[in-house]
């Protein structure tokens, strides 16, 4: 679709045109449905989640300048919506009880892939939005400067820092771990 078309959506859907936020939605559900996915690690989260950043985007429309494309501008406002998500997540998860139902055998794959989403998730917030976007997401550091408004060499960085920090951290709690 040409550029102008997408933008033309937006003049009609900034007039009340729902229509219109109907073939935006179609055209980005999947794209965004993914990366809400990569951020949740749980279905069902992801599909609330999507639907949170449409009521989001529609909700804040008249916002976007049309100074970078509708798509990473769309894309960066599910970047800050899901980061805001996994704030209270991590709050959630450190306010159970260590004798809490879940299961915390080191040798339990669940348990390992709990551990590393935890250590993801608890990366600063720049780490962790480009190791998302690069790892899990396969964005170009290029495509992620656009999206969280920085330079590839920032998203090289930051992505860099983020495996050494992700590698330390994960090694000490494999060193933590009780027989």
């Amino acid at each position: 679709m040409p550029p102008n078309e997408e933008v033309h959506w937006i003049q009609r859907i900034r007039a009340g045109e729902r229509d219109y936020f109907t073939r935006l939605y179609k055209k980005y559900d999947k794209k965004l449905f993914a990366l809400c996915l990569q951020f949740t690690r749980n279905h069902a989260d992801a599909e609330e989640q999507l639907q949170e950043i449409f009521l989001r985007v529609i909700a804040n429309i008249d916002s976007f300048r049309e100074r970078s494309s509708f798509s990473t501008w769309i894309t960066r406002v599910s970047v800050n919506h899901l980061n805001n998500f996994l704030k209270r997540r991590v709050q959630e998860w450190e306010q159970l009880p260590e004798d809490s139902a879940v299961d915390r055998d080191p040798m339990n794959n669940t348990i390992l892939s709990l551990s590393i989403e935890r250590e993801i998730q608890q990366l600063p917030e720049g780490f962790r939005q480009v190791f998302i976007l690069h790892e899990q997401l396969g964005y170009k550091h290029e495509e992620i400067g656009q999206i969280l408004e920085i330079g590839a060499s920032t998203s090289r960085s930051q992505l860099s820092r983020a495996r050494l920090l992700l590698r330390e951290k994960l090694r000490g709690d494999y060193y933590r771990v009780a027989p």
